[in-house]
C-alpha cells in the first residue's frame, strides 16, 4: 500500500487526529451514557455510507490498521487505541437499542447498525493490539486497566457483546503486546487484584458469569507466564487461588441448568492453569527415604511445558475444592482433572508428592461411592504405570480399611490391593510394612466372628441384613485371596500371620463351607512355609476328627494338602514327619460299609459320588506324597504296608472276606461288560450291580497308584531339577529347572481344585490308559490288586464277578508286558503272591482265570524265580500226592510248620498259607496239636495225578533262553540299569576314589592311627592318576540309543577331582560313548565341571604337546541289544609316548597318542609339593548333565585296575564273560599248550591285588540311609553322598542304594567304599535267577527227568525232554549234574520204555 500510496503514513497521521478529535470533541463534558450515546451515533451507519461521516472514518481506520507496523505507530503517535479502549469503556453504559418498526426499506434496522459497529470496531482493536506498541500506549495512558476492569465488570445484558469485546481485545494484547514495560504497568496497577476483587465481590455477576470471565483471564496469566512469573505471583498474592476454590465451591451448590457445565468448565481451566509457569519444577528427594523401590524404577524427567506441573497453588485449588466438596459430581470431575494431570507427563506426580494428595483423599473416600473407583484407578496407575510404591497412600489405605464401615468401598480396595501383590513380589514386603496385613487379619477375625454368630454381627450393621451379609463375605474371600499371594514364598509375613492369630483363625474357619476353599488356600501356603509342620498337622488333626459323614470337607482339605504335596518335596517330608500317612488311611477304616449294597452303619443318606470323590482323592494323597520321595515310599512300604491298605479297601463293603480264588464253578457272561476297564464309564452300566461296579472303581484307583497316573507327571519335576531351596531335594542339587515327559497324558488338577472332580468318570474319558506301555512305580499297589482280585464276588451275578476278575487279570497281564514291570514285580515277589492267593486258578487249567494268570507268572519266571516258589507251582494241585516232609520226622509220621527254613518270614508264611489251603487231599493236615501229620493220602495210589501238560510247557517257556544280548552265554548278569526317559539322569557316584591321610593340622582327625584316612575304606593314601598307568574294564548293553535331536551319550565314566586348596571341581578323565556316531570319546583335558560338555576337540591346545582328547571309531561294533566288554587301557610315558589303547570284546580296536591325567587339578598351581585332592566318579549321567531321551543302558561288571592290562588278560577277562564275579586273584586260564594238556589248569592273579582300585557288582548291593553310612563307614564319604542327594548328612529316613566295592577286602592302600545310586526310576539294579539254575535247588536234572518218566503221550514226553534240553544248555552245573548221575542213560531208558 505504501508504494502505491506513498503518502499513506501523513494520511494515517491526519485520519487518526481527526478521528481521535472527533470522537473527544462528542465525549468531553458529557455523562458517560450521553457520551457513549454520542459517540455512537457519530461511528454508526445511515442510511447510506456517503452519508455516515464517522462510519466512513471508522472503516478508513480499519483499512489502514491492516497495514502494517508503521502504519500503526502512527495510529499509536496520535492515541487511537487509548482512545478506542476509552469509547469501549464507555459503550457499556449505553442504552438499549429500541426496535423500530415501519422504517425505510432501504434503512439497516438500527439493532443490525449497532452490531456492525461493534464487529468493526472490534476488528480496528485487535489490529491495533496484535502489535507491541498500542499495549505500551495503553499502559502509558492508563487505559489498558480499563480492560481488565471491563472484562470483569457487571454490564447490562444488551451491552454484553461490548464485554465479550474487551475480553477478545485482552486476549490479543496477552498474545501479542506482553513487553516488560506492560507487564510492569499491569504489577504496579494491581490490575489482577481489581480483577479478583470484582469477581469476588460483585453481588450483580452471576457463577456462570464469573467462569466466563475467568476463561478471558486465565488466557492472560498463560501467555504472561511464558515471559514472567510476576502475573501468577500477582494472582497468588491476590489470593485467587482462595477466590477459584470458592467459586468451586459455590457453582457446586447454584442450582442452575448450566452450572454443571460450567463447574466442568473451571475445573479444565484450573487444570491448566497447573502448567503455567515459568520456572520448570524438578521432582525432588523422591527416591531418598523411601524404603522401597519397584524393580527399574527410575524418577521421571517433566516433558515440557504444556504438560509438566509448573504451578502447585493451582493444583491445590483442586485438591482443597475436593477435600471441602459435598457432591460426589464435584470430587468425580476433580479426580478426572487430577487423573489428567498425572497422565499427561509421568514426573507430575512427583512434582505433587509433597502435597500428599491420594493420602488425604482416602478419609473422604469412604463417603462418596461415586469416586471410589476411581480413586483406586489412579493408585492402580501410580503403581503399573509409573513403577512407583506409593507407601502414603497405602499407610492412608490400611488406615481406611481398619475404620471404614463402607464394604463396598473395602471391597474396591481389596480388588487394587490383590491386583498390587500379584504385580510384584516386592508388595508382600511392603504390604507387611505399612500396615495392611495386620489389617487384613484383623478383617479376617472381624469374619471369622460373623461365621461364629451371624446375628450379633448383622446386628451392628445398619444396612439390610442380606447384602451385608453378601458384602462381607465378599469381602472376606478377596482378603484371604490377598492374604494368600502375600504368604507364597514369603517366610516373614507367615510368622506374622500367625504372630497376629491369623493361623489360629484360618483353620477355624475352615470347617465353614462358604468360605473353606479360600481358608484352605492360605492353609496351604502356611505349610509351604518353614514353619508349616503344625499347621499340616493341626488340618490332618481336623480332618480326623470330623464325623465319619463329614466328607466333602475331608475332600476338600486332602485337596488342598494334594497341590502343596506335589509342589514341595519340604512339603512331603513333613507330611511324614506328622503322620500324615496314618491319618490319611484312617480315613478308608473311617468309611468302613459305605460301599455296601444297600449301604449300611449310618451310610444310608449319604451321596455315593461323594464317598468316591473321598476315595479318589485318599489314593491321589496318597501317590502324591510318595512322588520322587523314596523315604515315604519306603515308609509307607514298611509302616502303612500295602497289605493293610488292601484290607482297608476290603472292608469298605463291596469286597467280600474271601483271601484266595475259589475253585471255578461259574462261567463268564457273552457280555464282557469290563472289557475295557480302563477306559469305559462304567456308571452308565446299568446291568452291573453296584457292588461290583464299585469295585471296579477301586481297581482303577489301585492301578492309578501303581502306576502312579492320577495326574500328569509332566508338570512335577524330581525336586533336584528345581530351584527349591527351603530345603535341600532328594535327588541331586537344585540347578536348571526343566520338565520331564509323562509316562500318560492326563490333565493335571488346578492348584485349588474347585467342585469338578476329575475322577467321577475315573478320567476315563479324556485319557486312554495303555497298561502294557503303563510304567509300574508302586509295585506294593499292583499285589494289592491281586489280594483284592479274590475279594470280588456276587451272589445276584457270579458271571459277572468273574468278568471283573478276569479284566482284573487281563490288566495284570498286561502291567507285567515289559522287561522292566517284569523285573519290578520279581523283586516285590508278585510271583508268590500269586501261588498264595490264585492256587486254584493256577492248578485248574479250566478255570477262566488260570491263563492270563499262568502267563502272568511265565513272564516273571523268566526274569527271576525263588526255588521255594517254583517249588510250590510244581506242586500245585499234589501230582502224585508229593508234600513237603522232612525225612528225620517220617518215622514219626509228625512235620512241624517250615519254619526251620532258611527264607525270609513273608516268604514262609506264604508256603505255609499256601499248604493250608489245599484241603483234605493235602499231603499234610493240621491237627489239634498244631503239627503237620503226613496224611493217608500217601497211601492213597495217584491214579493220572501227573504234573499237567500246560505246567511242563510253561517250564519249557521259562527255561527257555528269552536274551539274546550275550555272546555265547544264556545267563543275564546282573545289572544296574539307566533309563533317561524316565528322569533325565541317572547314575553311580563314586566318593573318594583316591582316599588320603588328614592335615595333620586338623584337630577334627587328631587321635587317628598312622596312615588311616579321612575316607574310603582301608588304610594308607591311594594316589592319583596312577603313576604308571590304568585301565578300565566294564561290561555294558546298551538297549536303546538316544534318537536326534537329542543325543544324549552313554558316559562310561567321569573322574572329578577338587584340590582341597580350593572350590573348583574339575574333569579330568572322561570316557563317553557319542550317541551322534557311536565312537568312544577319552578326553583327559581339565576342565571345570559346571562348563563340561561331552563334544570334545581331538586337537592338542598351544600348551600341550599331545592331544587331550581321543576319539575311537567303534560304532560298527557296538550293537543295540547286545552285552559288550570294554577295556581302556592308559599307559604314561615319558613325553610324547603315552598313549590310549581300547578293546572291544577282547579285541584291539585301535592304539592311539593322548596326554595322560595331570598330575595336579587345574588351578591347584605347582604339582611340588603334592597338593592334596579329592577325587570322585561318576558313571552315568548326574542331575546336573540330565537330559530327557530314550536313551536305555546297563551295565554289568566293571573294574578299574591301576595297571596297564597286556592284551592277553584283556582276551581272558573277556572269556570270563559277565557273569564272572572276582577281583581277578584266582583266574583260571585254559592252556593253550598241547604239552600241557591233561594237566589241571592252576589259578593265576591278572592283577595284584593293590592295584585293583574298585571292583562294581550289581550282586552285591546294600540298603543304606546317609546316616548309616555315616557310622558303618566315615563322615566324609555320608557328606558326599548326601551332597549329590542334596539331602541332610545326618538324615536317617532316605533309603540309599550302595553296590559295595568287590575289591575293598584286598590288601593295599585304602579304596571307595562303593558307589551309591543317584536317582529314583531312572536307575536301579536287578539281580536275573532263571528258572534253569534256580532248578538246582529244588532236584536239579533229577526233577526234570521226573517229568520225563510221568510223561503219558507223546505231546506229554516232548516238552519234558525239552524242558531237559533247555536246562542242561543253560545252566552247566545241570550239565555236569546229568553226567554225574548218569542221567542220560536214564532218560535213554525212558524213551525205549516209552
Amino acid at each position: 500500500m505504501t508504494e502505491k500510496f506513498s503518502d499513506l503514513l501523513q494520511f494515517t497521521t491526519q485520519v487518526s487526529r481527526l478521528m481521535v478529535t472527533e470522537i473527544r470533541r462528542r465525549a468531553s463534558n458529557k455523562s458517560t451514557e450521553a457520551a457513549s450515546r454520542a459517540i455512537v451515533q457519530f461511528l454508526e451507519i445511515n442510511q447510506s455510507e456517503e452519508a455516515s461521516r464517522g462510519w466512513m472514518l471508522l472503516t478508513t481506520i480499519n483499512l489502514l490498521a491492516s497495514s502494517g507496523q508503521k502504519t500503526v505507530d502512527c495510529m499509536t503517535t496520535m492515541s487511537v487505541p487509548s482512545t478506542l479502549v476509552k469509547c469501549l469503556y464507555l459503550f457499556f453504559d449505553l442504552p438499549h437499542v429500541p426496535e423500530v418498526v415501519g422504517g425505510a426499506q432501504n434503512e439497516l434496522p438500527l439493532a443490525e447498525r449497532r452490531a456492525l459497529l461493534q464487529k468493526v470496531f472490534v476488528q480496528i482493536l485487535v489490529k491495533l493490539c496484535s502489535f507491541v506498541s498500542p499495549a505500551e500506549e495503553l499502559a502509558q495512558k492508563d487505559d489498558l486497566q480499563l480492560l481488565f476492569s471491563a472484562i470483569t465488570s457487571w454490564c447490562p445484558p444488551y451491552n454484553l457483546p461490548w464485554r465479550k469485546s474487551a475480553g477478545e481485545v485482552l486476549m490479543t494484547i496477552s498474545r501479542h503486546g506482553l513487553s516488560v514495560n506492560v507487564v510492569k504497568y499491569i504489577h504496579e496497577k494491581e490490575c489482577l487484584s481489581t480483577c479478583v476483587q470484582n469477581m469476588q465481590q460483585s453481588d450483580d455477576l452471576s457463577p456462570l458469569e464469573i467462569v466466563e470471565m475467568f476463561a478471558g483471564l486465565s488466557c492472560f496469566l498463560k501467555d504472561s507466564s511464558d515471559v514472567s512469573q510476576t502475573l501468577l505471583d500477582d494472582f497468588r498474592i491476590w489470593q485467587g487461588y482462595n477466590f477459584l476454590c470458592d467459586l468451586l465451591l459455590r457453582l457446586e451448590q447454584a442450582k442452575e441448568a448450566e452450572s454443571k457445565d460450567a463447574l466442568k468448565d473451571l475445573v479444565n481451566l484450573i487444570t491448566s492453569l497447573t502448567t503455567y509457569g515459568v520456572n520448570e519444577l524438578k521432582p525432588a528427594g523422591v527416591t531418598t527415604g523411601v524404603p522401597f523401590l519397584l524393580p527399574g524404577f527410575a524418577v521421571p524427567q517433566p516433558a515440557g511445558k504444556g504438560h509438566s506441573v509448573r504451578n502447585i497453588q493451582a493444583f491445590s485449588v483442586l485438591q482443597n475444592a475436593f477435600l471441602k466438596a459435598k457432591t460426589s459430581y464435584l470430587a468425580q470431575i476433580i479426580l478426572d482433572a487430577i487423573t489428567n494431570i498425572y497422565m499427561a507427563d509421568n514426573a507430575n506426580y512427583f512434582v505433587l508428592e509433597s502435597q500428599h494428595t491420594l493420602s488425604q483423599f482416602a478419609e473422604k473416600i469412604s463417603k462418596l461411592p461415586e469416586v471410589q473407583t476411581k480413586y483406586f484407578e489412579m493408585l492402580e496407575f501410580v503403581v503399573f504405570s509409573l513403577n512407583y510404591i506409593p507407601c502414603k497412600e497405602l499407610i492412608s489405605v490400611s488406615i481406611l480399611l481398619k475404620s471404614s464401615t463402607s464394604y463396598h468401598c473395602s471391597i474396591i480396595a481389596m480388588k487394587t490391593l490383590l491386583k498390587f501383590t500379584r504385580h510384584d513380589y516386592i508388595f508382600k514386603d511392603v504390604f507387611r510394612e505399612v500396615g495392611l496385613l495386620e489389617v487384613m487379619v484383623n478383617l479376617l477375625h472381624k469374619y471369622a466372628a460373623l461365621l461364629k454368630d451371624p446375628t450379633q454381627a448383622l446386628n451392628d450393621q445398619g444396612d439390610s441384613r442380606n447384602s451385608s451379609f453378601e458384602d462381607q463375605k465378599q469381602l472376606a474371600l478377596l482378603v484371604m485371596e490377598t492374604l494368600t499371594v502375600l504368604l507364597q514364598g514369603s517366610n516373614t509375613n507367615a510368622g506374622i500371620f500367625r504372630e497376629f492369630g491369623g493361623a489360629r483363625c484360618v483353620h477355624n474357619i475352615v470347617k465353614y463351607p462358604q468360605c473353606r476353599q479360600h481358608a484352605l488356600m492360605i492353609i496351604q501356603q502356611l505349610v509351604l512355609s518353614p514353619s508349616g509342620e503344625d499347621d499340616m498337622g493341626t488340618l490332618l488333626g481336623l480332618m480326623h476328627s470330623a464325623p465319619p459323614t463329614e466328607l466333602q470337607l475331608k475332600t476338600d482339605i486332602l485337596r488342598a494338602l494334594l497341590s502343596v504335596l506335589r509342589e514341595s518335596h519340604r512339603t512331603r517330608t513333613v507330611f511324614r514327619k506328622v503322620g500324615g500317612f496314618v491319618y490319611v488311611t484312617s480315613l478308608l477304616v473311617a468309611m468302613e460299609r459305605s460301599l455296601c449294597s444297600p449301604p449300611k452303619n449310618g451310610w444310608e443318606k449319604v451321596n455315593q459320588n461323594q464317598v468316591f470323590e473321598l476315595l479318589h482323592t485318599v489314593f491321589c494323597t496318597l501317590t502324591a506324597a510318595m512322588r520322587y520321595e523314596p523315604a515315604n515310599s519306603h515308609f509307607f512300604k514298611t509302616e502303612i504296608q500295602y497289605e493293610k491298605l488292601a484290607d482297608a479297601v476290603r472292608l469298605l463293603g463291596c469286597f467280600s472276606d474271601s483271601r484266595k480264588i475259589s475253585p471255578l464253578n461259574v462261567f463268564p457272561s457273552n457280555t464282557q461288560l469290563f472289557q475295557r476297564l480302563l477306559e469305559d464309564d462304567l456308571i452308565a452300566l446299568d446291568s452291573v450291580s453296584p457292588t461290583l461296579r464299585h469295585c471296579s472303581k477301586l481297581f482303577i484307583y489301585l492301578y492309578k497308584v501303581a502306576t502312579d497316573s492320577f495326574d500328569s507327571r509332566a508338570e512335577q519335576i524330581p525336586p533336584c531339577l528345581t530351584n527349591e531351596t527351603s530345603l535341600p531335594s532328594p535327588w541331586g542339587t537344585p540347578a536348571l529347572s526343566r520338565k520331564r515327559h509323562a509316562y500318560h497324558s492326563v490333565s493335571t488338577p488346578p492348584v485349588c481344585p474347585q467342585k469338578n472332580i476329575p475322577d467321577l468318570k475315573l478320567q476315563a474319558g479324556s485319557t486312554s490308559m495303555q497298561s502294557s506301555d503303563a510304567v509300574v512305580i508302586h509295585p506294593g499297589a499292583m499285589l494289592a490288586m491281586l489280594d483284592l482280585l479274590a475279594s470280588v464276588g456276587s451272589t445276584t451275578h457270579p458271571e459277572h464277578a468273574l468278568d471283573l476278575q478276569l479284566a482284573v487279570a487281563n490288566i495284570l497281564q498286561s502291567l507285567v508286558h515289559t522287561e522292566r514291570n517284569q523285573q519290578v514285580m520279581c523283586e516285590a515277589g508278585l510271583h508268590a503272591r500269586l501261588l498264595q492267593r490264585c492256587s486254584a486258578a493256577l492248578a485248574d487249567e479250566d478255570h477262566s482265570l488260570h491263563p492270563p494268570l499262568q502267563r502272568m507268572f511265565e513272564r516273571l519266571a523268566s526274569q527271576a524265580l525263588q526255588p521255594m516258589v517254583l517249588r510250590e507251582f510244581l506242586r500245585l494241585g499234589n501230582p502224585l500226592n508229593c508234600g513237603a516232609w522232612d525225612k528225620k520226622l517220617l518215622k514219626q509220621y509228625r512235620v512241624h510248620k517250615p519254619s526251620s527254613l532258611s527264607f525270609e518270614p513273608e516268604m514262609r508264611n506264604i508256603m505255609v498259607t499256601s499248604m493250608e489251603g489245599l484241603g483234605s487231599d493235602s499231603v499234610f493236615s493240621l491237627h489239634e496239636d498244631s503239627h503237620y501229620r503226613i496224611s493217608r493220602s500217601l497211601l492213597k495210589p495217584a491214579e493220572g495225578s501227573t504234573v499237567p501238560l500246560t505246567r511242563v510247557k510253561c517250564l519249557v517257556s521259562m527255561t527257555t533262553p528269552h536274551d539274546i544280548r550275550l555272546h555265547g552265554s544264556s545267563v543275564t548278569p546282573a545289572f544296574i540299569e539307566f533309563d533317561t526317559s524316565l528322569e533325565g539322569f541317572g547314575c553311580l557316584f563314586l566318593p573318594s576314589l583316591a582316599p588320603h591321610n588328614a592335615p595333620t593340622n586338623n584337630a577334627v582327625t587328631t587321635g587317628l592311627i598312622d596312615g588311616a584316612v579321612v575316607s574310603g575304606i582301608g588304610t594308607g593314601e591311594r594316589f592319583f592318576p596312577p603313576p604308571s598307568g590304568l585301565s578300565y574294564s566294564t561290561w555294558f548293553c546298551i538297549e536303546h540309543f538316544s534318537t536326534p535331536p537329542t543325543n544324549h551319550p552313554v558316559r562310561l565314566l567321569t573322574v572329578v577331582r577338587r584340590a582341597n586348596s580350593s572350590e573348583q571341581h574339575y574333569v579330568c578323565l572322561a570316557i563317553v560313548l557319542s550317541a551322534k556316531d557311536r565312537s568312544l570319546i577319552v578326553s583327559t583335558k581339565e576342565e571345570l565341571l559346571q562348563n563340561y560338555v561331552d563334544d570334545f576337540s581331538e586337537e592338542s591346545s598351544f600348551y600341550e604337546i599331545l592331544p587331550c582328547c581321543a576319539r575311537f571309531r567303534c560304532g560298527e561294533l557296538i550293537a543295540e541289544g547286545q552285552w559288550h566288554h570294554l577295556v581302556l587301557v592308559m599307559s604314561k610315558g615319558m613325553l610324547k609316548n603315552s598313549t590310549a589303547a581300547l578293546y572291544l570284546d577282547g579285541q584291539l580296536v585301535n592304539t592311539v597318542k593322548l596326554h595322560y591325567i595331570h598330575s595336579s587339578p587345574s588351578g591347584s598351581g605347582s604339582a611340588n609339593p603334592p597338593v592334596v585332592s579329592t577325587v570322585y566318579a561318576y558313571i552315568g549321567t548326574p542331575p546336573a548333565q540330565r537330559q530327557l531321551s530314550s536313551l536305555v543302558w546297563r551295565l554289568g561288571p566293571t573294574h578299574f585296575l591301576e595297571e596297564v592290562l597286556p592284551a592277553p588278560g584283556v582276551s581272558t577277562i573277556y572269556e570270563l564273560g559277565p557273569n564272572y564275579v572276582g577281583s581277578f586273584q584266582a583266574v583260571y586260564v585254559p592252556c593253550k599248550d598241547s604239552k600241557c594238556e591233561g594237566n589241571n589248569p592252576c589259578p593265576v592273579s591278572l592283577v595284584p591285588e593293590e592295584k585293583v582300585s574298585f571292583g562294581l557288582y550289581a550282586l552285591s548291593v546294600s540298603s543304606f540311609t546317609v546316616a548309616k553310612i555315616r557310622k558303618v563307614y566315615n563322615k566324609l564319604d555320608s557328606k558326599a553322598i548326601a551332597k549329590q542327594l542334596a539331602i541332610s548328612s545326618h538324615e536317617n529316613a532316605t533309603p540309599v542304594k550302595l553296590l559295595h566295592n568287590s575289591a575293598g577286602h584286598l590288601n593295599g592302600p585304602a579304596r571307595s567304599i562303593g558307589a551309591a545310586l543317584i536317582g529314583y526310576l531312572g536307575v536301579r539294579t536287578f539281580v536275573p535267577k532263571p528258572v534253569a539254575t534256580t532248578l538246582q535247588y529244588i532236584g536239579g536234572a533229577a526233577a526234570i527227568l521226573g517229568l520225563v518218566a510221568m510223561a503219558s503221550d507223546v505231546e506229554g514226553l516232548y516238552a519234558a525232554v525239552k524242558a531237559l534240553v533247555c536246562v542242561v544248555k543253560s545252566n552247566p552245573l545241570a550239565s555236569k549234574e546229568m553226567e554225574r548221575i548218569r542221567g542220560y542213560q536214564v532218560c535213554k531208558k525212558y524213551l525205549k520204555t516209552d
